[in-house]
């Protein structure tokens, strides 16, 4: 007994333009496509498309990786360092994009969150965080005044300043320099804008640049990409 299909139903290809042939006598080895190609050499092929397939994605994925300081409603990193500021992490008023709650942030004029990786980080390099082979600060920020304005800066073992400070990061955020009142935006701060000297950090901080004596805004998804 033999049977060919089109190419077009098994979706294999042009080497497999005549369709398949299976033997009757269930011989693996004797099992053919129409045009002659024996079909072990196809299954090779495909494995081999299906591997190479895989490692694409497993580099897309790596590519891709996050490194989260405040994710799915949890403080991950340890040590909360924020001046002139408040941070509530389980707040729900601001409507959490993930997860069962954001941070909430409650400031005096130039107030900023500002987390810390361990306070290990004093005393061993080994408990920094290394920002080599991450491009990106990246975070969800609601306001709930207008014109809001943030800034950010990053620090290294020591409390010593790394690079520059950041005034203002509208450019890097979706709502740009007059987010809408209420609603999450996205930001994406190149870490190549802060010009970092030293790319093993202890803290960085999100703060509020308006000058207002009280202001109150929301962060979620906070990370390094």
């Amino acid at each position: 007994m033999k049977m060919c299909q089109d190419e077009s139903a098994t979706g294999v290809g042009p080497a497999l333009a005549s369709g398949l042939r299976y033997a009757a006598d269930g011989d693996v080895g004797a099992l053919q496509t129409c045009s002659g190609i024996p079909m072990k050499r196809i299954a090779f092929r495909l494995s081999s498309l299906l591997l190479c397939a895989s490692a694409q994605l497993t580099v897309a994925v790596a590519a891709q990786t996050t490194s989260w300081v405040y994710h799915n409603g949890k403080f991950v990193w340890t040590w909360d360092l924020s001046y002139a500021a408040q941070a509530d992490y389980k707040d729900t008023a601001g409507l959490p994009l993930v997860g069962a709650f954001d941070i909430a942030l409650t400031t005096q004029a130039w107030g900023a969150w500002q987390p810390a990786i361990s306070s290990d980080c004093q005393i061993t390099v080994a408990a920094c965080f290394n920002t080599t082979g991450y491009k990106t600060l990246i975070f969800s920020a609601k306001p709930t005044v207008a014109k809001q304005q943030f800034k950010a800066a990053i620090l290294s073992s020591g409390d010593a300043p790394d690079g520059i400070g950041l005034d203002d990061l509208g450019p890097y955020c979706s709502g740009g320099d007059n987010p809408p009142i209420g609603q999450w935006e996205t930001c994406a701060v190149p870490l190549s804008a802060f010009k970092l000297t030293n790319p093993i950090i202890l803290k960085f901080s999100i703060g509020d640049e308006t000058g207002l004596a009280r202001n109150k805004f929301y962060l979620d998804e906070v990370g390094f990409q």
